[in-house]
C-alpha cells in the first residue's frame, strides 16, 4: 500500500493519477485501503487468544472523486446514512409482514397478496443497501435490537391494531413517506 501512495504522489496530472488507480484495483474494481486484525489486539491487550479479528476498509479512489463532487466528505459518512437507510427499511419490511400476518375483513385477500409482495420487494432492498454498506467499508447493521436501536420509523402497537386494515395503510404510508423525505 505504501508503494502504491507513493506512485499517485508521483504522477503529474489527473489522466496519470487515473492510470495508476486503475493498474491497482482488482476484478471487483475495489481495492484494499487498510486491513486491521482486532483479533491481534485483543490478544495482546487481554492475554487471551482472540483469532483473528479483521476489518478491511476498501473502496475505490476514482468512485469516491465522483462521490465528493457532489458532497464532498460522502466517503466518510455514507456506510452511516446507509446503516440509518438499511434500519428504517428493515422496519418497514417488517411492518409489511406484520400487516400481512394480522390483515382482516372483507378485503383480507387482496390486501394478504399486496403486503407480501411489498415485503418481498423490501426484502431485495435490504439486501443491496446491505452489501452497499459493507463495499463502502462499513459493517451492516443486522440485528432486530439495532434495527430497532436506529430506525427512525415509529414502532406500531403490539398485536393487531383495531382497524388493521386502515392503520396498516396508513402506516405503511407514513413509513415510506419517512424514507423518501
Amino acid at each position: 500500500m505504501t508503494e502504491f501512495w507513493s506512485s499517485t504522489q508521483k504522477t503529474r496530472c489527473a489522466a496519470e493519477l487515473e492510470s495508476t488507480i486503475e493498474k491497482a484495483v482488482g476484478k471487483t474494481g475495489l481495492m484494499l485501503f487498510v486491513a486491521f486484525d482486532h483479533g491481534a489486539v485483543i490478544s495482546k491487550t487481554t492475554g487471551r487468544g482472540a483469532g483473528r479479528i479483521m476489518r478491511f476498509v476498501i473502496g475505490n479512489l476514482l468512485i469516491m472523486k465522483e462521490m465528493a463532487k457532489h458532497v464532498p466528505d460522502a466517503g466518510s459518512y455514507a456506510p452511516v446514512k446507509l446503516n440509518q437507510l438499511l434500519a428504517d427499511t428493515m422496519t418497514l419490511l417488517d411492518l409489511y409482514k406484520k400487516s400481512h400476518w394480522q390483515v382482516a375483513g372483507p378485503t383480507f385477500y387482496q390486501l394478504h397478496l399486496l403486503f407480501d409482495k411489498h415485503y418481498d420487494e423490501q426484502v431485495e432492498l435490504v439486501d443491496s443497501i446491505a452489501e452497499r454498506v459493507q463495499l463502502l467499508g462499513g459493517v451492516s447493521i443486522a440485528m432486530a435490537a439495532d434495527v430497532a436501536d436506529t430506525t427512525q420509523i415509529e414502532r406500531p402497537s403490539r398485536g393487531r391494531e383495531a382497524v388493521a386494515v386502515q392503520l396498516s395503510l396508513s402506516t405503511m404510508r407514513c413509513a415510506h413517506g419517512f424514507l423518501v423525505s
